[in-house]
């Protein structure tokens, strides 16, 4: 049994498809899962609040917090399966990290993800990505939470940080050794794209 948490800031007429923002907030056992993944839970929220600071977005904003990403990806799975809300997303946002510092990388996006890049490469404050991480990404036993909606053919971008490695997964992650700024960097990283998105910019 899973349990999501899904909030929305709803716009004025609900006829664009929904910004997701998601992150996971569960972790591995022995870890307190500040850096992977309430970092990317942070960050998510406080997007969410820059975009209701500029007042009713031009589309709903959806906040994903999923449960049981770390044991095989239950929470996304259950969400984009069986939820309804899921038809009503139309791009995801996901924040990861899997380390305990370092600058965000924007590493995976869904398929035909030309308009994707555009949007990314025009809107980030300093977008930061590298083509070749997709391939080296697919070749490692990783999944995130976006492994599913790009199952479901919803578009989205990946963003995470990696720096710190002896923190991820460990008993040592924790909001005293987590990189201040490997958190802002997430939220300048995918900041500007979901205001963008949500705003019309």
């Amino acid at each position: 049994t899973v349990e999501n948490i899904i909030g929305m800031l709803p716009d004025r007429s609900h006829d664009l498809p929904a910004l997701a923002l998601m992150a996971h907030y569960d972790s591995v056992p022995g870890s307190t899962g500040a850096t992977d993944d309430a970092a990317g839970v942070s960050s998510a929220l406080e997007i969410v609040r820059a975009i209701k600071a500029r007042g009713v977005p031009n589309r709903d904003v959806m906040l994903l917090i999923t449960d049981g990403e770390e044991t095989d990806l239950l929470g996304a799975t259950a969400f984009f399966g069986q939820d309804p809300m899921a038809s009503h997303v139309g791009m995801v946002l996901n924040m990861e990290a899997r380390g305990g510092g370092g600058r965000t990388q924007m590493f995976e996006t869904g398929h035909d993800n030309g308009g994707a890049i555009a949007l990314f490469a025009r809107t980030a404050a300093h977008p930061e990505s590298n083509s070749l991480t997709v391939f080296i990404y697919k070749h490692m036993p990783n999944d995130t939470d976006l492994t599913v909606s790009n199952a479901k053919g919803v578009a989205g971008m990946n963003f995470a940080f990696i720096g710190r490695q002896f923190d991820y997964h460990s008993p040592s992650s924790l909001i005293t050794t987590l990189d201040k700024g490997a958190i802002q960097h997430m939220g300048d990283s995918v900041l500007g794209t979901a205001m963008a998105l949500a705003c019309r910019l």
